[in-house]
């Protein structure tokens, strides 16, 4: 039996467009297909049809954007729509913008339209590949774009420069990215423009969950504090990783740093003592800065710095951590790995479902907080020299009462557990006193 050739064809080349959205700064309407956006926004899903067959009208005219004033650009609502269409057409392929700046408005319209995880995963993604993806940084008129990958920032002599990564057998190389006459009025607080920058975008990536662009961000930190002493973060990169930052971070990538963290940093310090030493420039950052190939091995000078070593190579020169003991680099990695960290954390620091205990101790806190008044209206005399062993026992055996008598009726909700609870601290003053001197659950 002859087998047919299977032949790829575009499925949306004969559908008409059955959606028409309006935007503030267009007077055509955009095009779109209800078959490919109701796949991926659950607010296209949930437009009504017409009644005449006619294209259904979504007014985006008033929508505006997180910090933003006016309503969303055309330009923007157009190319917000592309996320989508890769998903169903193979040949249609996802192109986002080089700087963040830029892909902001993208991803805060692909939120505000309640865009589906699959496609807010690939628009995360595709924005962490990019080789030229760029942070944009303002400080007064000045405007400057850090690229996240293949660079290395730093700050020398009040000029802002930057390094290119060793690729091959070709070394790193040293440029200029602003001049001294136009960076030094600026220099002072340049890094924390740059901090507040990466935090704002730490932030928003947690938010909308996007792991690679998150990870991108962490590795540019990273990698911009290796010339501590010239990095662009100094001074504020305590700033980076604020409370919200830290609370909309990635699970995965809260554990990959605690396992890591737990691997590699060990209890143990040294400090190399000699006049030369040889070093394997094993990373392209540290190709770099050093200015030699990759894997290139060099004989360095080793000073005392600040109660470490300094390798100086040249008119370059980097402070030296030793890591004594414990697994290398790779097998560090490997470990990381066979952790299972991202199948892992879809299941940890997840909310556990209200049982039991639970219930008893929202009741617990309730009567609490009913029984303090009687308590300050009976605090004097007897009731508050009571509060000693006695007291202390007396609120161990209303818990142990409370409890068992939630083992035995939770059909019976509960009510019947604060009858117990009552009858063992002999009435609601009682009752208050002894909560009061143990504390709440």
């Amino acid at each position: 039996m002859a087998k047919r050739k299977r032949v790829e064809e575009d499925p949306l080349s004969d559908t008409p467009h059955d959606i028409h959205i309006l935007v503030a700064d267009r007077r055509e309407p955009l095009l779109a297909h209800r078959e490919v956006l109701s796949l991926f926004s659950k607010l296209a899903r949930g437009l009504p049809l017409s009644t005449d067959g006619s294209p259904t009208r979504w007014d985006l005219r008033g929508l505006v954007l997180e910090g933003e004033s006016e309503p969303v650009a055309s330009g923007v609502s157009s190319t917000g729509w592309t996320p989508c269409t890769p998903q169903v057409d193979k040949h249609r392929r996802l192109r986002l913008p080089s700087t963040l700046a830029e892909a902001r408005p993208l991803l805060l319209l692909a939120d505000a339209l309640d865009t589906n995880g699959v496609v807010m995963e690939g628009m995360g993604r595709a924005l962490a590949e990019r080789p030229d993806l760029a942070l944009s940084v303002a400080v007064g008129e000045l405007k400057v774009g850090l690229q996240l990958k293949g660079r290395l920032h730093y700050i020398e002599e009040e000029t802002l420069c930057y390094c290119l990564e060793a690729s091959g057998s070709a070394s790193g190389s040293f440029h200029p990215l602003v001049a001294k006459e136009a960076f030094q009025p600026h220099a002072a607080s340049f890094p924390s423009a740059v901090a507040r920058e990466l935090e704002s975008w730490l932030h928003l990536a947690g938010r909308l969950n996007l792991v690679p662009l998150a990870r991108a961000l962490v590795g540019f930190v990273k990698a911009e504090l290796m010339p501590f002493g010239l990095s662009i973060l100094r001074g504020s990169v305590s700033s980076v990783f604020s409370p919200r930052v830290l609370q909309f971070m990635p699970r995965e990538l809260l554990l990959e740093g605690f396992v890591r963290d737990a691997l590699m940093e060990r209890p143990a310090q040294a400090t190399i003592h000699g006049v030369e030493v040889n070093l394997t420039l094993a990373s392209p950052l540290l190709s770099a800065w050093f200015g030699e190939p990759l894997n290139a091995a060099v004989k360095a000078v080793s000073k005392p710095f600040q109660g470490r070593s300094l390798a100086c190579l040249g008119g370059a020169d980097i402070p030296v951590n030793i890591i004594t003991g414990g697994p290398g680099c790779a097998e560090c990695a490997q470990l990381v790995e066979e952790a299972g960290i991202a199948e892992r954390a879809a299941h940890v620091l997840q909310p556990s479902p209200p049982g039991p205990l639970d219930q008893l101790q929202q009741f617990w806190r309730s009567v609490t907080q009913g029984a303090r008044g009687g308590l300050q209206g009976a605090a004097g005399g007897r009731g508050r020299g009571r509060s000693g062993k006695r007291g202390r026992r007396g609120e161990r055996q209303c818990g142990v009462s409370a409890l068992r008598t939630w083992g035995r009726r939770r059909r019976g909700g509960v009510g019947a557990a604060g009858a117990d609870i009552k009858q063992c601290c002999g009435g609601g003053a009682r009752a208050g006193s002894h909560i009061g001197a143990g504390g709440e659950w």
